[in-house]
């Protein structure tokens, strides 16, 4: 599972539909279609008419629908109002390739079993989805697999009809189907998901969505639903700390005292040590209120170059002091490809920090061997509004990785 923080749901939006456009290209180019299921949302809607300016085979391209409430044709509560207005009426896609659910039938029973057969028609049997994009709700529903609904049980159907929800019955993709897409791609903004963000980073199977699979599959969250994550983990790390042994807390404590042989020696002896002992101490004195503690926590972590601590460095790399923003950036590059990775997903976030946006401009000027990936974003970073333009430059950097692995 990986996922990627965004500034703003606009943002969120432009990557989403640049992401669903790499991946129809590729599987048009691997098997000749591109069969694609959207879900609502507002956030969804600015994605899909980012979608509608990309370039993209329209007519190997065969949208369904992840669910839809039960409600009459041209219902503004129905999600196929929103996609033909966002999207199907600004690009040349067959009509006969979109897939709408068949929710005004008398018989939802049997029209839920037909649009199975549909999709089997088009996706194969079993059907499998090239692309399941998904929402997130502050419940913890996706799709219209809603909490206490007995349609999370259903497992030997891939499309089902819901209880009232909201105030309309749905139909829905059930995670028979869901699970057996070849990728996922999930869509969260807003500060009412924090929680429900982080349940599903973490895998937690009692809400609807950790019940979704987290292999090939990507999130991409706005700054508002995952700010919680990191002071959520750095809670927990500092709690852990407390158990640390007596002679790692005595080390730290003398990275403070005046005598600069001193702080020198006892970092020497913790770097020494790299045990996840002294690690989890190193970690946690990095945000340390003394700023020759940060400094020294630091420059220890530069020399041990353990890829845990690249989260820490990062956000470092925004110290109010100058040189532990200097010697965070230095940690970084140490860590090599991923401490490139943390910086160009920390940039999409704080670009618009001027102290982060120097010490990533440091990190990447030194991240030899990165050249050709980089070189955009450090134009970005100096163009007269790099607060806007770093994020998108960032993002398609992290993309070009991810598709290249060994992209230089």
């Amino acid at each position: 599972m990986k996922c990627e923080v965004l500034p703003h749901p606009s943002t969120v939006a432009r990557a989403a539909a640049t992401f669903i456009a790499n991946q129809a290209r590729q599987s048009i180019a691997k098997r000749g279609r591109f069969v694609v299921a959207f879900s609502g949302g507002s956030t969804p809607w600015q994605m899909l008419r980012n979608l509608a300016s990309e370039e993209i085979s329209w007519r190997d391209v065969y949208v369904v629908q992840v669910d839809e409430r039960i409600a009459p044709a041209g219902d503004p509560d129905r999600n196929l109002t929103h996609l033909q207005e966002s999207l199907l009426s600004h690009i040349p896609l067959p009509p006969e390739q979109v897939y709408a659910m068949p929710v005004e039938a008398e018989d939802l029973v049997a029209a839920a079993d037909a649009y199975r057969q549909t999709l089997e028609q088009i996706a194969g049997s079993p059907p499998i989805l090239d692309l399941v994009h998904l929402g997130l709700g502050s419940d913890g529903h996706t799709a219209s697999l809603v909490p206490g609904d007995p349609v999370l049980g259903v497992a030997d159907r891939d499309v089902a009809t819901s209880a009232v929800y909201q105030g309309h019955r749905r139909m829905t993709l059930t995670f028979r189907i869901l699970n057996r897409a070849r990728t996922i791609l999930w869509v969260v903004t807003g500060d009412s998901k924090t929680e429900m963000l982080q349940r599903l980073r973490d895998g937690d199977r009692t809400i609807p969505a950790g019940r979704v699979r987290r292999n090939e599959v990507t999130i991409l969250a706005d700054h508002e639903a995952a700010s919680r994550r990191y002071k959520l983990k750095l809670e927990n790390m500092m709690n852990k700390n407390m158990d640390a042994a007596p002679e790692t807390r005595d080390l730290i404590e003398q990275l403070a005292g005046t005598d600069a042989v001193t702080r020198e020696r006892s970092r020497n002896q913790l770097v020494q040590r790299k045990t996840p002992d002294v690690i989890r101490a190193l970690l946690q004195a990095v945000i340390d209120p003394r700023t020759h503690v940060r400094w020294e926590a630091a420059k220890a972590l530069q020399a041990i170059a353990d890829p845990v601590a690249a989260s820490a460095l990062m956000h470092a790399m925004e110290d109010e002091n100058a040189d532990v923003r200097w010697v965070a950036a230095e940690g970084l590059i140490a860590l090599k490809e991923v401490g490139l990775r943390t910086v160009l997903s920390g940039l999409i976030t704080r670009a618009g920090s001027i102290e982060f946006r120097e010490s990533a401009h440091h990190v990447f000027h030194e991240s030899n061997g990165f050249a050709g990936v980089v070189a955009p974003v450090m134009k970005a970073l100096g163009q007269s509004e790099p607060e806007v333009a770093a994020p998108v430059a960032a993002y398609q950097a992290l993309v070009a990785l991810n598709e290249t692995p060994d992209a230089k």
